[in-house]
Parts: C-alpha cells; sequence; structure tokens
C-alpha cells in the first residue's frame, strides 16, 4: 500500500539506446511481484515479449532481478548484473568500473 493505495507498477522492455520496447503490466507492487517474478511469468506467458529476445542476448539487469538470474541462464540469456557492495560502503574506483 502506498498513500492508503494499492501501488501498481509497469514493466518496461528498453534498449541500450533508451528506446522502450515494449511495457507490459500494470502489476501490483509487493513481494509476490518483484522483478523476479514478473521477468520469469512475462518470458513464459507473453509470446509478444519473446519477439524482442535472442539467444545469448545480454541482458543488464539490477539486484531486483537478481531471483531469477538462474532462471534467464537456462533460457539462454547472457545475464549481466552491476557490482554491488553491501552496507552502503563506497567502491574503489578500479572495482566500480
Amino acid at each position: 500500500m502506498h498513500k492508503n493505495r494499492p501501488l501498481l507498477k509497469p514493466m518496461m522492455i528498453v534498449g541500450t539506446d533508451g528506446y522502450i520496447l515494449d511495457v507490459i503490466g500494470p502489476y501490483f507492487a509487493d513481494y509476490h511481484n518483484n522483478d523476479a517474478a514478473r521477468t520469469k511469468h512475462l518470458l513464459l506467458t507473453n509470446e509478444s515479449a519473446n519477439n524482442w529476445f535472442q539467444e545469448n542476448y545480454i541482458l543488464t539487469v539490477d539486484r531486483g532481478f537478481q531471483d531469477a538470474v538462474d532462471f534467464l541462464e537456462e533460457e539462454g540469456f547472457n545475464v549481466k548484473m552491476p557490482f554491488y557492495l553491501k552496507k552502503r560502503i563506497k567502491a574503489t574506483f578500479n572495482r566500480g568500473s
């Protein structure tokens, strides 16, 4: 709940140039509909979304998708996730680059 209303979020498929390829949803923003669950649902049930992806594509995801990394790799994608530090400690320049 957000300000006494259900919070709804769309899921967007965005190209590397920032072009929005597709918008899916809206999904409720709760623990059942996290980024990983929405990704799995999208790839298993939405055939039009599968037109955007091919095997061995590189998918850059944030930490919200960490529960879907194994699933995405099994589907044939090359998954990349930026480096994150625990407890908000700053990374060195070389480690962050």
